[in-house]
């Protein structure tokens, strides 16, 4: 008998995993967000080491610092959320610091931010100005000086 209900576990473990909206919903907000945002990027978050964390709530800690979600899913012990890239690393960067398991994190987060940035005044190269008339009063003195005794 008990053999006959552990069957049964597991056949039902195995068809819920079948469940054909949830993709299809996720497939559609990724073109729908696609259009809006972008590309995204998907985080893979191991489910099973969220010590009471829900999925919500890691939904609402990056929304909460201005970062776009999407596609929200739950699959065996992995959470699957997407953003829009151009805010990925930020997010890999929260996810981080609040010490959420990520599969998939963005590596190299301070480099990619820094190659995307706009430049500013400050960091475009330093060109030799013009010599101006009090440059060239100076090296007409010190020339004057080396001549006489």
């Amino acid at each position: 008998m008990f053999s006959l209900y552990n069957a049964i576990g597991k056949g039902l473990n195995i068809l819920g995993s079948f469940d054909l909206i949830t993709p299809l919903w996720g497939i559609l907000q990724g073109l729908y967000y696609r259009t809006h945002y972008g590309p995204g990027y998907t985080f893979l978050i191991r489910w099973d080491l969220l010590d009471g964390v829900s999925a919500n709530d890691v939904k609402r800690l990056l929304e909460r610092h201005g970062v776009k979600t999407w596609g929200l899913l739950v699959h065996l012990n992995t959470m699957m959320i997407s953003v829009p890239k151009r805010q990925a690393a930020w997010a890999s960067y929260l996810l981080r610091r609040h010490n959420i398991p990520v599969e998939n994190p963005i590596t190299n987060t301070t480099s990619s931010a820094k190659k995307n940035r706009r430049r500013t005044g400050r960091d475009l190269p330093r060109t030799p100005r013009p010599a101006g008339w009090l440059d060239r009063l100076n090296a007409f003195v010190d020339k004057l000086d080396a001549l006489l005794p």
